[in-house]
């Protein structure tokens, strides 16, 4: 077990989480002058409990974050809709009082305000105090709601990877720290909110989201959807070569999260590459599965497919040609799906598709290129009477551009059994939704390309390829079919090729002995 001093007085709280069990494990710890390097399994040797376990997770939803190994790490992964309350008064930091708030997080996709630490309810002006990881250029570090605002300096933190970042404030100075090395500064004056008033002064320490009253919806406006390794809070200030210190001790064992190129498992159920000629009535092979698509004549605006690409002009929905494909593509006994097409958007259509899956306004699954023509906005979701929905994740998609789009709809994840919904761009995750819906509430009779199951315009866009897995593909596998293209199947060779090719290799090269041995 590794020490390191950090000549802090008074207390430590150090919350670490494992990847085990729903609930992360929180554990407060007397650190006196030492700060011990805690592992997931528990209280470091030395150390003295003073509350453990004591906090909850609480959710806007019946749906709980939980433990997962990210990167290699143990982490608690929170959806946006979860945050971790701690310890309250007189654990809560109030006042003008010195403080240090240490965090490990990973962030795949980096929104305006992600919320990672908040703490009392401190200066004249501002309701809240948090530590954050988002990317606006006034508060994205540290959101107070008046002058103590503040963004990192020279952008956010590279997302993708996991990050040390850090909070001092020492009367006079608050300090952001990245990976160790100062990032921002600011002289600001913090007070005790005004006590009596309305929010009262003291507050519960809060993970993942901000500290107001649990019926504000400002609380889960700022909600983190990330990952947190380690959380300390000090009750003083770390001086900038304890923070270098702390975070060089702990590195390693953060160090190389940038996703592998990994070839897929198996390969798709269903693809579609669209090497067909012709208008509308083609058929679009399936190549794989046998469920053949085709173009479908109405109206005016056409759809053609030629040059490996299907293309479709776009317009109003009752005047434009579209792709169908077959229904029951989603079977019900899946529990797992991935849905991955290169796809190219020429133009703006309101709420255009693509691919929407399902059985009416009421039954579906989707993409939405944009949210009307908002190219900076776009929705992604399933719908079984209310809808999950994943917002603004993939925006902005550039016209004339492919993409490499997936989504991946998991069932039964974590000990709540919930239904995870993951999108990717380009083999990078941008966001999620968790549901109780299931696939097999979606009843898809009617599966499109470019159409809408509502009033919505028909897509102006083309689809270079279009597949269907019977399983969640990882990050890692998504990535290495960017990079593989849309014209080859990224997966393993069955092991009968592999043997082949072994008493091939072995076959020659016991040719070229036997010639070497003529010689």
């Amino acid at each position: 077990m590794r020490r390191l001093a950090v000549m802090t007085a008074a207390v430590t709280l150090a919350f670490v989480f494992s990847a085990s069990g729903n609930v992360a494990r929180a554990d407060v710890v007397w650190a006196g002058t030492n700060l011990v390097d805690l592992d997931a399994t528990g209280l470091a040797e030395g150390s003295v409990a003073v509350w453990s376990n004591a906090g909850t997770l609480d959710g806007f939803v019946a749906t709980n974050g939980w433990a997962e190994e990210v990167c290699g790490v143990g982490a608690m992964s929170l959806f946006g809709t979860n945050y971790f309350t701690g310890p309250g008064a007189p654990s809560s930091i109030t006042g003008n009082q010195s403080v240090s708030i240490e965090v490990w997080a990973y962030n795949s996709s980096v929104k305006e305000e992600e919320t990672l630490v908040a703490w009392g309810r401190r200066g004249a002006t501002g309701a809240n105090m948090s530590l954050n990881y988002g990317n606006h250029d006034i508060w994205g570090a540290v959101g107070h709601w008046g002058d103590a605002d503040m963004g990192y300096d020279g952008g956010v933190p590279q997302p993708g990877q996991w990050h040390h970042l850090t909070y001092t404030y020492d009367g006079a100075v608050q300090r952001v720290y990245v990976d160790g090395v100062q990032n921002a500064s600011e002289s600001v004056s913090l007070n005790v909110h005004a006590a009596g008033g309305n929010p009262p002064a003291l507050n519960p320490i809060r993970i993942g989201a901000q500290n107001n009253d649990a019926a504000d919806p400002e609380l889960f406006y700022v909600a983190a959807e990330l990952s947190i390794a380690k959380v300390r809070i000090h009750s003083g200030t770390l001086s900038p070569q304890q923070v270098f210190n702390n975070y060089y001790v702990e590195k390693d064992a953060f160090a190389g999260c940038v996703p592998e190129k990994l070839p897929v498992d198996g390969g798709p159920i269903h693809r579609w590459s669209f090497s067909e000629t012709g208008g509308a009535g083609i058929t679009l092979a399936d190549s794989i599965g046998g469920a053949h698509g085709t173009i479908v004549d109405h109206g005016s605006r056409d759809g053609n497919a030629g040059g490996g690409q299907v293309t479709l002009d776009g317009g109003d929905k009752s005047d434009s040609d579209y792709v169908k494909l077959p229904g029951d593509l989603l079977t019900a006994e899946m529990t797992a799906v991935t849905i991955e097409t290169w796809a190219t958007q020429h133009g703006l259509q309101g709420w255009s598709r693509i691919f929407d899956f399902g059985l009416d306004t009421t039954n579906n699954l989707f993409m939405a290129w944009t949210q009307g023509t908002d190219v900076n906005r776009d929705r992604a979701g399933i719908k079984f009477g209310d809808e999950a929905v994943v917002d603004d994740a993939m925006a902005p998609y550039t016209l004339g551009r492919e993409y490499h789009i997936a989504m991946t709809v998991e069932q039964n994840v974590g000990p709540q059994g919930m239904t995870v919904v993951s999108l990717y761009k380009d083999g990078i995750y941008q966001g999620r939704a968790v549901t109780t819906h299931r696939l097999s509430d979606i009843i898809d009779n009617n599966n499109f390309l470019g159409r809408s199951q509502w009033a919505d315009r028909t897509a102006s866009a083309s689809w270079n390829e279009f597949r269907i897995y019977d399983y969640a593909l990882t990050e890692s596998q998504l990535l290495g079919n960017t990079l593989a293209g849309p014209d080859v199947i990224n997966a393993v060779p069955e092991p009968s090729t592999l043997i082949l090719l072994t008493m091939a290799a072995a076959g020659l090269l016991a040719y070229a002995r036997r010639q070497h041995k003529r010689t």
